[in-house]
Protein backbone atom coordinates (compact mmCIF):
# COMPACT_ATOMS: atom_id res chain seq x y z
CA UNK A 1 0.00 0.00 0.00
CA UNK A 2 2.84 2.37 0.75
CA UNK A 3 4.13 1.67 -2.72
CA UNK A 4 1.20 3.72 -4.00
CA UNK A 5 2.85 6.78 -2.47
CA UNK A 6 6.34 6.43 -3.87
CA UNK A 7 6.45 3.54 -6.27
CA UNK A 8 8.84 1.80 -3.85
CA UNK A 9 8.41 -1.44 -2.00
CA UNK A 10 7.63 -0.72 1.64
CA UNK A 11 9.44 -2.76 4.27
CA UNK A 12 8.40 -3.36 7.86
CA UNK A 13 11.78 -2.45 9.31
CA UNK A 14 12.40 0.84 11.07
CA UNK A 15 14.34 3.30 8.89
CA UNK A 16 16.43 5.80 10.86
CA UNK A 17 17.77 8.85 9.06
CA UNK A 18 21.49 9.45 8.88
CA UNK A 19 21.03 12.89 7.37
CA UNK A 20 18.99 15.69 8.89
CA UNK A 21 17.16 18.62 7.35
CA UNK A 22 14.92 19.47 10.24
CA UNK A 23 15.43 22.96 11.67
CA UNK A 24 15.60 22.90 15.49
CA UNK A 25 14.42 25.98 17.34
CA UNK A 26 13.55 26.57 20.99
CA UNK A 27 11.86 29.68 22.30
CA UNK A 28 8.79 31.91 21.93
CA UNK A 29 7.22 32.43 18.52
CA UNK A 30 7.95 36.18 18.68
CA UNK A 31 11.63 36.56 19.74
CA UNK A 32 12.83 39.55 21.75
CA UNK A 33 16.15 40.68 23.23
CA UNK A 34 17.11 41.42 26.83
CA UNK A 35 20.13 42.54 28.80
CA UNK A 36 22.78 39.88 29.28
CA UNK A 37 24.86 39.73 32.43
CA UNK A 38 25.89 42.87 34.29
CA UNK A 39 24.85 45.13 31.45
CA UNK A 40 23.82 48.79 31.42
CA UNK A 41 22.38 48.54 27.92
CA UNK A 42 18.84 49.85 27.68
CA UNK A 43 16.21 47.85 25.84
CA UNK A 44 13.14 49.69 24.59
CA UNK A 45 9.67 48.43 25.55
CA UNK A 46 9.31 46.62 22.22
CA UNK A 47 12.39 44.59 23.25
CA UNK A 48 13.85 44.93 19.76
CA UNK A 49 15.74 48.23 20.04
CA UNK A 50 18.83 48.38 22.24
CA UNK A 51 21.20 51.24 23.10
CA UNK A 52 24.08 51.90 25.47
CA UNK A 53 24.03 55.44 26.82
CA UNK A 54 26.32 55.13 29.81
CA UNK A 55 28.98 52.41 29.82
CA UNK A 56 32.26 52.81 27.95
CA UNK A 57 32.78 49.04 27.87
CA UNK A 58 30.76 46.47 25.96
CA UNK A 59 27.16 46.00 27.06
CA UNK A 60 25.38 42.95 25.68
CA UNK A 61 21.93 41.77 24.70
CA UNK A 62 20.78 38.28 23.81
CA UNK A 63 17.61 37.00 22.18
CA UNK A 64 15.29 34.59 24.00
CA UNK A 65 15.36 31.97 21.24
CA UNK A 66 18.05 29.42 20.42
CA UNK A 67 18.63 27.11 17.48
CA UNK A 68 20.38 23.75 17.24
CA UNK A 69 20.15 22.93 13.53
CA UNK A 70 18.83 24.39 10.30
CA UNK A 71 19.50 27.68 8.50
CA UNK A 72 18.46 30.93 10.19
CA UNK A 73 18.45 34.65 9.43
CA UNK A 74 17.82 37.92 11.19
CA UNK A 75 18.50 41.58 10.41
CA UNK A 76 19.84 44.49 12.43
CA UNK A 77 19.43 48.13 11.46
CA UNK A 78 22.47 50.23 12.41
CA UNK A 79 21.32 53.44 14.11
CA UNK A 80 24.79 54.74 15.09
CA UNK A 81 28.30 54.49 13.66
CA UNK A 82 30.41 53.27 16.59
CA UNK A 83 31.70 49.91 17.81
CA UNK A 84 29.08 47.18 17.91
CA UNK A 85 29.42 43.45 17.35
CA UNK A 86 26.54 41.35 16.01
CA UNK A 87 26.32 37.57 15.84
CA UNK A 88 25.52 34.47 17.88
CA UNK A 89 26.51 33.04 21.24
CA UNK A 90 26.05 29.91 23.34
CA UNK A 91 24.56 29.82 26.82
CA UNK A 92 28.14 29.87 28.18
CA UNK A 93 28.58 33.46 26.98
CA UNK A 94 27.87 35.70 29.98
CA UNK A 95 28.35 39.14 28.45
CA UNK A 96 30.53 41.92 29.79
CA UNK A 97 32.81 41.60 26.75
CA UNK A 98 32.41 42.11 23.04
CA UNK A 99 30.42 39.43 21.21
CA UNK A 100 33.22 37.34 19.73
CA UNK A 101 35.51 38.11 22.64
CA UNK A 102 35.57 34.52 23.88
CA UNK A 103 35.24 30.96 22.61
CA UNK A 104 31.47 30.98 23.17
CA UNK A 105 30.52 33.78 20.77
CA UNK A 106 31.00 34.90 17.18
CA UNK A 107 30.58 38.48 16.00
CA UNK A 108 31.06 41.03 13.23
CA UNK A 109 31.95 44.68 13.91
CA UNK A 110 31.32 46.64 10.74
CA UNK A 111 32.60 49.90 12.20
CA UNK A 112 36.06 48.31 12.38
CA UNK A 113 35.49 45.92 9.44
CA UNK A 114 36.51 42.87 11.39
CA UNK A 115 35.16 39.54 12.57
CA UNK A 116 35.69 38.33 16.12
CA UNK A 117 35.90 34.95 17.81
CA UNK A 118 37.82 33.72 20.85
CA UNK A 119 39.21 37.26 21.23
CA UNK A 120 40.78 37.05 17.77
CA UNK A 121 40.12 39.94 15.38
CA UNK A 122 40.52 39.42 11.64
CA UNK A 123 39.71 41.70 8.72
CA UNK A 124 36.35 40.87 7.17
CA UNK A 125 33.63 42.37 5.04
CA UNK A 126 33.03 46.08 4.64
CA UNK A 127 32.20 49.05 6.80
CA UNK A 128 28.63 49.69 7.81
CA UNK A 129 27.14 53.13 8.38
CA UNK A 130 24.13 54.69 10.04
CA UNK A 131 20.95 53.39 8.42
CA UNK A 132 22.54 50.25 6.96
CA UNK A 133 20.88 46.85 7.39
CA UNK A 134 23.11 43.97 8.47
CA UNK A 135 21.93 40.44 7.69
CA UNK A 136 23.13 37.57 9.89
CA UNK A 137 22.99 34.08 8.32
CA UNK A 138 23.68 30.95 10.37
CA UNK A 139 23.82 27.50 8.81
CA UNK A 140 23.85 25.39 11.96
CA UNK A 141 24.09 22.13 10.00
CA UNK A 142 27.18 23.21 8.08
CA UNK A 143 28.59 25.14 11.05
CA UNK A 144 29.01 28.39 9.08
CA UNK A 145 28.17 32.01 9.83
CA UNK A 146 28.06 34.76 7.23
CA UNK A 147 26.83 38.32 6.89
CA UNK A 148 25.37 40.79 4.43
CA UNK A 149 25.30 44.58 4.43
CA UNK A 150 22.34 46.07 2.56
CA UNK A 151 21.87 42.72 0.84
CA UNK A 152 25.47 42.42 -0.37
CA UNK A 153 26.99 39.07 0.55
CA UNK A 154 30.21 39.48 2.55
CA UNK A 155 31.08 35.79 2.33
CA UNK A 156 31.61 33.23 5.06
CA UNK A 157 32.95 34.78 8.25
CA UNK A 158 33.28 31.63 10.35
CA UNK A 159 33.49 27.89 9.74
CA UNK A 160 33.29 25.07 12.28
CA UNK A 161 30.89 27.06 14.46
CA UNK A 162 30.01 24.90 17.46
CA UNK A 163 26.24 24.70 17.79
CA UNK A 164 26.07 21.92 20.39
CA UNK A 165 23.61 23.03 23.06
CA UNK A 166 22.15 25.72 20.82
CA UNK A 167 23.06 29.27 19.82
CA UNK A 168 21.31 32.59 20.51
CA UNK A 169 21.36 35.83 18.49
CA UNK A 170 23.48 38.31 20.43
CA UNK A 171 25.11 41.72 20.15
CA UNK A 172 27.36 44.04 22.12
CA UNK A 173 27.31 47.84 22.07
CA UNK A 174 29.82 50.42 23.28
CA UNK A 175 28.76 53.79 24.67
CA UNK A 176 26.24 55.83 22.63
CA UNK A 177 25.55 53.02 20.22
CA UNK A 178 22.10 51.90 19.11
CA UNK A 179 20.63 49.11 16.95
CA UNK A 180 17.22 47.67 16.04
CA UNK A 181 16.61 43.92 15.63
CA UNK A 182 14.20 42.32 13.19
CA UNK A 183 13.62 38.58 13.64
CA UNK A 184 11.05 38.44 10.86
CA UNK A 185 7.84 39.80 12.37
CA UNK A 186 8.30 42.75 10.08
CA UNK A 187 9.14 41.99 6.46
CA UNK A 188 12.88 41.63 5.98
CA UNK A 189 14.48 44.38 3.91
CA UNK A 190 16.65 41.74 2.25
CA UNK A 191 14.87 38.37 2.65
CA UNK A 192 16.95 35.20 2.42
CA UNK A 193 14.18 32.61 2.13
CA UNK A 194 15.23 31.60 -1.37
CA UNK A 195 18.64 30.73 0.07
CA UNK A 196 16.89 28.44 2.55
CA UNK A 197 17.29 30.59 5.67
CA UNK A 198 14.32 30.80 8.04
CA UNK A 199 13.13 33.79 10.02
CA UNK A 200 13.29 33.25 13.77
CA UNK A 201 9.80 34.70 14.09
CA UNK A 202 7.13 32.04 13.63
CA UNK A 203 4.14 33.64 11.93
CA UNK A 204 1.26 31.23 12.47
CA UNK A 205 -2.14 32.30 13.80
CA UNK A 206 -3.97 30.49 16.59
CA UNK A 207 -6.51 29.23 14.05
CA UNK A 208 -3.74 27.84 11.82
CA UNK A 209 -2.15 26.06 14.77
CA UNK A 210 -5.48 24.46 15.64
CA UNK A 211 -5.97 23.42 12.01
CA UNK A 212 -2.45 21.97 11.88
CA UNK A 213 -3.06 19.82 14.96
CA UNK A 214 -6.49 18.76 13.66
CA UNK A 215 -4.90 17.62 10.39
CA UNK A 216 -2.39 15.53 12.30
CA UNK A 217 -5.15 13.89 14.32
CA UNK A 218 -7.15 13.20 11.16
CA UNK A 219 -4.39 11.37 9.29
CA UNK A 220 -3.14 9.69 12.46
CA UNK A 221 -6.64 8.24 12.97
CA UNK A 222 -6.73 6.97 9.37
CA UNK A 223 -3.45 5.13 9.90
CA UNK A 224 -4.36 3.69 13.29
CA UNK A 225 -7.77 2.50 12.07
CA UNK A 226 -6.06 0.30 9.48
CA UNK A 227 -3.78 -1.36 12.04
CA UNK A 228 -4.15 -5.07 12.66
CA UNK A 229 -5.86 -6.11 15.88
CA UNK A 230 -3.51 -5.94 18.81
CA UNK A 231 -1.06 -3.56 17.13
CA UNK A 232 -0.39 -0.60 19.45
CA UNK A 233 -1.66 2.74 18.11
CA UNK A 234 1.11 5.19 17.30
CA UNK A 235 1.16 8.93 18.02
CA UNK A 236 2.17 9.44 14.41
CA UNK A 237 0.83 9.44 10.87
CA UNK A 238 1.52 5.97 9.47
CA UNK A 239 0.38 3.46 6.85
CA UNK A 240 -2.97 4.37 5.31
CA UNK A 241 -2.68 7.80 6.93
CA UNK A 242 0.42 8.49 4.84
CA UNK A 243 -1.36 7.23 1.72
CA UNK A 244 -4.40 9.45 2.34
CA UNK A 245 -2.24 12.47 3.15
CA UNK A 246 -0.29 12.00 -0.07
CA UNK A 247 -3.51 11.81 -2.09
CA UNK A 248 -5.01 14.87 -0.43
CA UNK A 249 -1.81 16.87 -1.00
CA UNK A 250 -2.05 16.12 -4.72
CA UNK A 251 0.33 13.26 -5.50
CA UNK A 252 -0.18 12.58 -9.20
CA UNK A 253 1.33 9.11 -9.63
CA UNK A 254 3.27 6.30 -7.99
CA UNK A 255 6.50 8.04 -9.00
CA UNK A 256 5.55 11.43 -7.54
CA UNK A 257 8.23 12.34 -4.93
CA UNK A 258 5.77 14.51 -2.97
CA UNK A 259 5.88 12.53 0.29
CA UNK A 260 9.64 12.14 0.10
CA UNK A 261 9.97 15.92 -0.26
CA UNK A 262 7.66 16.56 2.68
CA UNK A 263 9.47 13.99 4.85
CA UNK A 264 12.82 15.54 3.89
CA UNK A 265 11.73 19.01 4.94
CA UNK A 266 10.08 17.83 8.16
CA UNK A 267 13.21 15.86 9.05
CA UNK A 268 11.32 12.60 9.50
CA UNK A 269 13.45 9.98 11.23
CA UNK A 270 11.44 6.89 10.31
CA UNK A 271 10.31 5.88 6.83
CA UNK A 272 6.59 6.19 6.09
CA UNK A 273 5.97 7.85 9.43
CA UNK A 274 5.52 11.43 10.60
CA UNK A 275 5.62 11.89 14.36
CA UNK A 276 3.62 14.56 16.16
CA UNK A 277 6.76 16.58 16.95
CA UNK A 278 7.99 16.38 13.34
CA UNK A 279 4.61 17.53 12.05
CA UNK A 280 4.01 20.35 14.54
CA UNK A 281 7.57 21.67 14.82
CA UNK A 282 8.32 21.40 11.11
CA UNK A 283 5.13 23.00 9.84
CA UNK A 284 5.33 25.75 12.47
CA UNK A 285 8.83 26.66 11.33
CA UNK A 286 7.61 26.83 7.73
CA UNK A 287 4.43 28.70 8.73
CA UNK A 288 2.32 26.10 6.96
CA UNK A 289 -0.64 25.21 9.15
CA UNK A 290 -3.26 24.47 6.49
CA UNK A 291 -3.44 22.05 3.57
CA UNK A 292 -3.32 24.96 1.15
CA UNK A 293 -0.11 26.29 2.68
CA UNK A 294 1.47 22.84 2.88
CA UNK A 295 0.73 22.33 -0.84
CA UNK A 296 2.24 25.73 -1.59
CA UNK A 297 5.39 24.94 0.39
CA UNK A 298 5.81 21.58 -1.32
CA UNK A 299 5.52 23.39 -4.65
CA UNK A 300 8.29 25.79 -3.61
CA UNK A 301 10.51 22.95 -2.37
CA UNK A 302 9.90 20.98 -5.55
CA UNK A 303 10.86 23.99 -7.67
CA UNK A 304 14.03 24.56 -5.62
CA UNK A 305 15.20 21.04 -6.51
CA UNK A 306 16.16 22.35 -9.94
CA UNK A 307 19.24 23.82 -8.22
CA UNK A 308 22.20 21.60 -7.49
CA UNK A 309 22.67 22.21 -3.75
CA UNK A 310 19.13 21.43 -2.54
CA UNK A 311 18.82 18.56 -5.01
CA UNK A 312 22.05 17.01 -3.72
CA UNK A 313 20.81 17.24 -0.13
CA UNK A 314 17.48 15.68 -1.08
CA UNK A 315 19.22 12.98 -3.11
CA UNK A 316 21.44 12.01 -0.14
CA UNK A 317 18.46 12.02 2.22
CA UNK A 318 16.44 9.63 0.04
CA UNK A 319 19.14 6.94 0.16
CA UNK A 320 19.42 7.03 3.95
CA UNK A 321 15.64 7.20 4.28
CA UNK A 322 15.12 4.07 2.21
CA UNK A 323 18.02 1.92 3.39
CA UNK A 324 17.24 2.29 7.10
CA UNK A 325 19.71 0.33 9.17
CA UNK A 326 21.05 -1.60 6.17
CA UNK A 327 24.43 -0.70 4.70
CA UNK A 328 23.21 -0.92 1.11
CA UNK A 329 20.05 -0.38 -0.89
CA UNK A 330 18.69 -3.26 -2.96
CA UNK A 331 19.22 -2.62 -6.67
CA UNK A 332 15.51 -2.77 -7.47
CA UNK A 333 14.75 -0.12 -4.85
CA UNK A 334 17.71 1.99 -6.00
CA UNK A 335 16.50 1.99 -9.61
CA UNK A 336 12.99 2.96 -8.57
CA UNK A 337 14.40 5.72 -6.37
CA UNK A 338 16.53 7.06 -9.23
CA UNK A 339 13.40 7.09 -11.37
CA UNK A 340 11.45 9.07 -8.77
CA UNK A 341 14.39 11.47 -8.46
CA UNK A 342 14.18 12.04 -12.24
CA UNK A 343 17.78 11.01 -12.77
CA UNK A 344 17.04 10.32 -16.43
CA UNK A 345 16.13 13.95 -17.00
CA UNK A 346 19.49 15.08 -15.63
CA UNK A 347 21.73 12.52 -17.31
CA UNK A 348 21.83 11.49 -20.96
CA UNK A 349 23.71 8.32 -20.03
CA UNK A 350 20.87 7.11 -17.81
CA UNK A 351 19.56 4.42 -20.25
CA UNK A 352 23.10 3.10 -20.70
CA UNK A 353 23.60 3.01 -16.93
CA UNK A 354 20.50 0.82 -16.55
CA UNK A 355 21.71 -1.53 -19.27
CA UNK A 356 25.09 -1.78 -17.57
CA UNK A 357 23.53 -2.64 -14.20
CA UNK A 358 21.37 -5.29 -15.86
CA UNK A 359 24.29 -6.80 -17.76
CA UNK A 360 26.50 -6.90 -14.70
CA UNK A 361 23.68 -8.26 -12.50
CA UNK A 362 24.41 -5.85 -9.69
CA UNK A 363 22.45 -6.69 -6.54
CA UNK A 364 22.83 -3.63 -4.33
CA UNK A 365 24.07 -0.04 -4.18
CA UNK A 366 26.30 1.25 -1.40
CA UNK A 367 26.03 4.73 0.06
CA UNK A 368 29.36 5.67 -1.49
CA UNK A 369 28.25 4.58 -4.95
CA UNK A 370 24.91 6.38 -4.56
CA UNK A 371 26.52 9.68 -3.62
CA UNK A 372 29.44 9.51 -6.06
CA UNK A 373 27.08 8.71 -8.92
CA UNK A 374 25.52 12.16 -8.57
CA UNK A 375 28.95 13.80 -8.71
CA UNK A 376 29.70 11.68 -11.78
CA UNK A 377 26.44 12.84 -13.41
CA UNK A 378 27.30 16.49 -12.85
CA UNK A 379 30.84 16.01 -14.17
CA UNK A 380 29.86 13.88 -17.19
CA UNK A 381 26.27 14.89 -18.03
CA UNK A 382 26.25 13.64 -21.63
CA UNK A 383 29.40 11.67 -22.54
CA UNK A 384 32.70 10.36 -21.18
CA UNK A 385 35.00 11.75 -23.87
CA UNK A 386 37.01 13.66 -21.27
CA UNK A 387 36.84 11.00 -18.56
CA UNK A 388 39.80 11.10 -16.18
CA UNK A 389 40.78 7.51 -15.38
CA UNK A 390 43.04 8.72 -12.57
CA UNK A 391 40.08 10.15 -10.66
CA UNK A 392 39.07 8.52 -7.38
CA UNK A 393 35.70 7.20 -8.51
CA UNK A 394 34.16 4.03 -7.01
CA UNK A 395 35.14 0.88 -8.87
CA UNK A 396 31.64 0.45 -10.28
CA UNK A 397 31.88 3.78 -12.11
CA UNK A 398 35.27 2.88 -13.60
CA UNK A 399 33.73 -0.39 -14.77
CA UNK A 400 30.78 1.51 -16.23
CA UNK A 401 33.15 3.62 -18.32
CA UNK A 402 34.96 0.49 -19.52
CA UNK A 403 31.59 -1.06 -20.41
CA UNK A 404 30.62 2.06 -22.41
CA UNK A 405 33.83 1.86 -24.39
CA UNK A 406 33.30 -1.85 -25.06
CA UNK A 407 29.63 -1.38 -25.99
CA UNK A 408 29.37 1.69 -28.20
CA UNK A 409 25.91 2.52 -29.52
Amino acid sequence: ELGRVTGLRATPRECVLCWRNMAERDGPTDPRVAQLGDSSVHVEPDQLEAHNDSTYGHSCVRANVKVGSGKWYYEVRIVSNGNMSIGWCSSAFKGGIQVGGDANSWGFDGSARRKLHNDRRDNYGQNWYQGDVVGVLLDADAGTLSYTVNGEDLGTAFKNVKVSGGLYPAASLQRRQRMIFNFGKEDFVFPMEEQGHHALYLCMTKEEKETMVALFEKYKAVGNKALADGTPAADAITGEGIVQLSTDLGATSDSDPLMLILSWKLGCKHAWEISRDEWVNGLTIYSAGTMEKIRKKIGEWRKALSDREPYSSFYDYVFDYLRGEQKCLAMQEAQLAWQILETGQRWKLWPRWLLFLQAEERKAVSRDTWRELLSFIYQYPSDISNYDASGSWPTILDEFVEWLVAHPK
